[in-house]
């Protein structure tokens, strides 16, 4: 029970995703090149002066004073009990009300050996929270006509291209890539933590050989690869490095002095030393900066929540005006039934986040390893926080300091009755479902790449899936909660419901309980080709970088379905010899897919020749057939 609760558990869904291979706010602006509403010909034209003011644009300074001092007395309580109960290192807090910072202080050490203990001002990785900051850039930018949301990124990066898979799709434009809705694989694995990582420039290039996964504009997918090619666009109009042009136009004007996407951190004496079960872990850098590579923080952070909450008030030239800040938080893509209710604005995420008599609720986290990250803003209220820690069990009471610290600021500034007890997970009352319902839901679906086998019980579903084998009860007609016998006794998770349904006549489920929905794919075996049945059995990576360790590749069969077998080692995230089995549906005698709806799912591997023979590709690493290799022994 315990490790399917640990798999569920968000920390351990991002690290699965990087292995996967193996992972309307207001109203509208007036300024066409700022338009919350996706087409498919706009293009920008430059205003002299924004006129129109969104309805829901945070009040302008000054804010009448709030005393937050019962808030404060009860965090500085709770969260050291909270980082002694997860072995915490150390902890950095930020609480913004408009434009001033209300407190800000630091928990536990930046560096134990060294005896420095965290503040306000003790640097972090931030790590995906950095796409905040990358998509202000951007915004930035196409608020001075620079760029135009709705233009295909082809007009702004011309050496980027990608194979695809997918007939009449729409175009990547730069609003799809800020909200994660471009099609574009989640991450580009090969290279993506290494000491010296390639260029922007060399990266775009490299992903002429890779394919979308989804049709653009249509689902969300998390994506390290949008915000890279973001970055290459900010280089190529702002002709200078991507780091030095965001401290130009968004650190400095907002005195983020501490702030950078470069690696003048590394030997920075506030820079905190990130930890791992208590062990101090070495520096690793990334390829893909503009997704997840800024340092900063808790104070320099505060200083942009200020700015947004604040009005957008600032003097001289602020970075971003009015309409910009609006567009952060206006849903990009609406109402798509691939996205199951989650909204992004651009560059933030406008839901997954529910703390009573909260409005408005915009955030985003990160984790660089072993770095967590949060910022939140309540941006009809006025309220933002930020959260940011240096060890990897940082994470574990993140959600519950977050929800505690907002629920005492609301409670402060508008006297909404605070709850503080954490919420009790009481297993609802089961429910009769007919049997062709049942029925309706069984067969097979991708789960994060891999197989899960849901089948028909008496009175329920049973499932089988990442080894696990578990019933599936009943708690509404399409919505089953996950109930597992741990030795002998029954445990129910209905925390992590799974909830059924027909998109577009195509078979899904959701799974619940995180901050984003998790879907899985309905699936059906295909003919596997000959050609994929002769590649079948060992293989080894032609081209390591140090980042992934394979001690096992095969390819095989199981339940009629094309898999890949993996033991994968990936210390950056701790992970050693994990073992996957991820479906493939063979496309033609040279491409198989991942199914699924995930962030790491929908990938191609593809089989190409050289003068040793055949090799094949997936994310920019080629892995060769061993010689002699048959079909695998154990073949199910």
């Amino acid at each position: 029970m315990e490790s399917l609760k640990t798999f569920l558990h968000p920390r351990t869904l991002l690290i699965f995703l990087l292995i996967l291979p193996v992972a309307g706010w207001g109203q509208a602006p007036s300024n066409p090149a700022l338009s919350a509403t996706p087409t498919s010909t706009a293009s920008f034209t430059p205003t002299s002066s924004p006129t129109v003011t969104p309805t829901s644009t945070p009040t302008s300074p000054p804010t009448p004073a709030v005393d937050y001092s019962k808030a404060i007395e009860d965090l500085e309580k709770y969260i050291p009990d909270e980082m002694d109960k997860y072995h915490v290192k150390g902890m950095s807090i930020a609480l913004v009300d408009g434009d001033r910072v209300v407190w800000s202080k630091g928990f536990g050490y930046a560096n134990e050996e060294k005896k420095i203990k965290a503040d306000g001002d003790t640097l972090y990785h931030l790590g995906a929270t950095a796409k905040i900051f990358t998509a202000a850039e951007v915004l930035g930018l196409a608020e001075k006509g620079r760029i135009g949301l709705d233009r295909p990124i082809q007009k702004y990066v011309p050496g980027f291209s990608i194979q695809s898979r997918f007939q009449d799709a729409k175009e990547v434009t730069v609003r799809s890539l800020l909200a994660n809705h471009s099609g574009l694989p989640g991450f580009f694995l090969k290279g993506i933590w290494v000491d010296h990582p390639e260029s922007l420039e060399d990266f775009v290039g490299e992903l002429k050989d890779d394919y979308l996964v989804a049709p653009p504009q249509t689902l969300y997918k998390y994506s390290y690869v949008d915000y890279d090619l973001l970055g290459r666009m900010v280089e190529l109009k702002r002709k200078e490095p991507f780091a030095q042009a965001v401290k130009e136009d968004i650190f400095d004007p907002l005195g983020m002095d501490s702030s950078s996407f470069d690696h003048s951190s590394d030997n920075d004496p506030r820079l905190a030393q990130g930890y791992r079960h208590g062990d101090p872990v070495s520096l690793i850098h990334l390829r893909d900066v503009p997704a997840a590579g800024m340092v900063s923080s808790a104070n320099d952070l505060a200083r942009f929540l200020q700015f947004v909450l604040g009005g957008g008030a600032l003097e001289g030239d602020p970075p971003l005006g009015p309409q910009a800040l609006a567009l952060m938080f206006t849903p990009a893509y609406p109402g798509l039934p691939w996205d199951f209710g989650h909204d992004v604005g651009l560059g933030w995420q406008l839901s997954g986040i529910d703390v009573k008599g909260a409005e408005g609720v915009a955030w985003h986290d990160g984790e660089y390893p072993p770095y967590n990250s949060q910022v939140v803003a309540l941006y009809r209220q006025g309220l933002g926080m930020v959260l940011l820690s240096n060890c990897a069990e940082g994470d574990d009471p993140q959600g519950d300091v977050t929800e505690r610290a907002l629920k005492l600021m609301l409670q402060a500034k508008y006297g909404i009755p605070e709850d503080l007890e954490k919420k009790k997970i009481k297993m609802p009352p089961t429910v009769e479902v007919p049997p062709e319902a049942l029925n309706k839901a069984t067969g097979y679906y991708s789960a994060l790449g891999q197989l899960m086998k849901i089948t028909r019980k008496d009175g329920h579903l049973g499932a089988e899936w990442e080894n696990h084998d578990f019933d599936l009860l009943p708690v509404a007609q399409d919505t089953f909660v996950p109930h597992i016998v741990f030795i002998i006794f029954p445990i129910d998770l209905p925390q992590f419901p799974l909830t059924f349904s027909t998109v577009e006549g195509q078979p899904a489920a959701v799974l619940g309980g995180l901050t984003f929905p998790v879907p899985l794919e309905g699936i059906q075996p295909v003919a596997i080709p000959q050609a994929w049945r002769d590649r079948e059995g060992d293989y080894e990576l032609e081209n390591p970088d140090g980042v992934f360790q394979f001690s096992r590749i095969s390819l095989g069969e199981k339940e009629g379905f094309l898999v890949v077998d993996l033991k994968v080692s990936f210390p950056a995230f701790d992970i050693k010899n994990q073992e996957f089995k991820v479906a493939l549906l063979p496309l033609s005698d040279e491409d198989a897919v991942i199914p699924g709806l995930f962030y790491g799912d929908g990938g191609t591997l593809h089989v190409a020749q050289d003068e040793k023979g055949e090799k094949v590709f997936y994310s920019g690493y080629w892995f060769r057939k061993k010689p002699g290799a048959g079909t695998p022994a154990a073949k199910e």
